[in-house]
């Protein structure tokens, strides 16, 4: 897209939005460190050291972000960037704690970049858009609840990512990572010019693969080392394994959702991704909501963090079940993607796990046997919810002129060459939601015994009769679908590299309540496998 196209046809104040966040920022001719690879606790270990400060930190992200996010690499992976001072006065405050003797948690004075779905007051410098024009003139009335917990603990919000507009529920066959205001989302994986995107493309064919692309692809081009993105069904892991990263996403309600844009109140989840599963337990332990981290260990996840896979029981589904159509099976069910898969079970048994290759489930708990209620499904439920949780949303915002989903449907019909311009010029989603019929009661009634055979009756009953703790699948795979219908903690982990240098990975999930043996598994993992290679191995840098 034309980024003076559109910005000439948007009121005066729009227009500046726009380009203050393509301002040049000053590049670091050598930055102290390597974006591209340095992990958060080894960042956070030299800034105990004394060899670099919050504001070099700083300064070398917004670095890289002007580098490659609107040119170099073009990625459009960030929406919004803090203003420099603003994000510079935060670091020098926080420089200061630290000399003073204060950290206030395990990551003081780094840098996160936040999906554009969470509220921000608008002294944070960005606004939340969700990916969309309608919101680009309203002002939250406070931060989303888990961004002031951020904050409380030093860590600070550099920029908004990219998404899939509206959590990708807007138009029909909407391309992942693509909204109107932020472009498409390009890989950092991605050789070439930029694609041509004037034909939307499905998930598996998109090279960013979901809605929280932008929070992905941000981690893997280096532009922060690790960011908060959410999910309805896979649109956080999915994106992450298509980044070569680690992601969990807890479960459903152990994060507060207080300032939250959702698809649905029932399905949707907040996660995080970043390079190793340790920087993903601290980030995790961060967000989760205080009832919630009162019920972990002393030590949080870290005693899960043990690399061993002794008494850990993991059953490993066949490499192309759970999968749709022609292009998974080709990447799935040949080598040297099948060979690599095959292998894994191997390489936890020689390390003195245990784990089962192939495990076949019964038809009852099958994937691909979609879960209903009298004949209701996930969609129909999202569908229904959606038009409260808009509302909710919207009153987050202060005097706000959009109100509700039928405020943001005529909006687009006013704005359509902005709004909807191509290749997705249609709000049939939207419409559809407006347009349900199905009563809060229904909805409820059918959540819940979706949820009861997901869960309990489904791959509960079958992980207990299997004696295993943890299901694998690939990152393809629609068993994320089962993750969102029954609450569960789910997670993913990088195993290699196509042909054509794109990561793939794992689909990880475990009951309810056992997000430590998720950690478990990928600390394992990384401990068992080779890395993956970087986008700095492939022309980035």
């Amino acid at each position: 897209m034309c980024f003076s196209w559109w910005t000439s046809r948007l009121p005066v104040s729009l227009q500046n939005y726009q380009l203050l966040q393509r301002n040049p920022q000053p590049i670091m001719s050598s930055p102290p460190f390597n974006v591209i690879s340095s992990t958060a606790s080894e960042l956070q270990d030299r800034l105990k050291a004394g060899t670099i400060t919050s504001v070099e930190v700083i300064t070398a992200y917004l670095a890289q972000i002007e580098k490659h996010n609107h040119a170099g690499a073009k990625l459009n992976a960030v929406i919004g960037v803090a203003p420099r001072e603003v994000v510079l006065k935060a670091a020098r405050k926080l420089d200061r704690e630290r000399t003073a003797g204060k950290t206030r948690g395990p990551f003081h004075g780094l840098p996160i970049i936040v999906k554009d779905c969470f509220h921000f007051r608008p002294e944070l410098g960005f606004k939340t858009t969700v990916g969309a024009f309608c919101f680009m003139e309203e002002k939250a009335k406070k931060n989303a609840k888990v961004i002031e917990q951020l904050i409380e603990k030093g860590v600070i919000i550099l920029g908004t990512a990219n998404l899939s507009e509206f959590c990708g529920h807007v138009a029909e066959n909407m391309t992942p990572g693509w909204s109107a205001v932020g472009g498409q989302t390009r890989s950092a994986y991605e050789k070439g010019p930029p694609p041509d995107v004037s034909e939307p493309k499905s998930g598996l064919a998109a090279p960013c693969g979901g809605s929280s692309s932008g929070s992905a692809v941000a981690v893997s081009a280096g532009f922060v080392p690790f960011s908060l993105g959410t999910e309805t069904g896979g649109s956080l892991v999915y994106p992450a394994s298509k980044a070569g990263l680690y992601a969990m996403r807890p479960a459903h309600g152990s994060v507060s959702a207080d300032g939250v844009f959702r698809i649905s109140r029932s399905f949707d989840a907040i996660g995080v991704i970043a390079r190793t599963p340790y920087d993903l337990s601290l980030l995790t332990e961060s967000i989760l909501t205080p009832a919630t981290r009162a019920r972990l260990p002393k030590n949080g996840y870290k005693d899960s963090l043990t690399g061993s896979w002794e008494g850990l029981r993991v059953g490993i589904l066949p490499s192309t079940w759970g999968g749709a159509g022609p292009d998974h099976k080709l990447k799935w069910g040949t080598s040297p993607v099948k060979k690599v898969y095959d292998g894994v079970a191997e390489k936890i048994n020689e390390k003195g796990g245990f784990a089962v290759y192939p495990i076949e489930i019964p038809e009852a708990v099958h994937t691909n046997s979609t879960l209903k209620h009298n004949g209701l499904s996930m969609k129909d439920i999202a569908y229904r919810e959606f038009n409260d949780v808009v509302q909710e949303f919207c009153d987050g915002f202060e005097s706000p002129k959009i109100r509700t989903l039928a405020d943001i449907i005529e909006y687009n019909k006013e704005h359509a060459e902005i709004a909807m311009p191509p290749p997705h010029t249609d709000q049939k989603e939207l419409i559809e939601s407006y347009n349900s019929l199905l009563s809060a009661e229904e909805a409820a009634d059918a959540y819940r015994e979706i949820n009861r055979k997901a869960g309990k009756d489904g791959m509960d009953r079958y992980m207990r009769g299997n004696d295993v703790d943890i299901i694998v699948s690939s990152s393809d795979s629609t068993l994320v679908t089962w993750a969102s219908d029954a609450a569960y903690p789910s997670a993913t982990v990088p195993l290699g590299n196509l042909e054509n240098g794109y990561p793939y990975g794992l689909f990880i999930l475990a009951r309810a309540g056992s997000e430590d043996l998720l950690f478990r598994f990928m600390r394992a993992f990384e401990a068992t496998f080779p890395k993956i290679k970087g986008p700095c191995q492939l022309g980035i840098t």
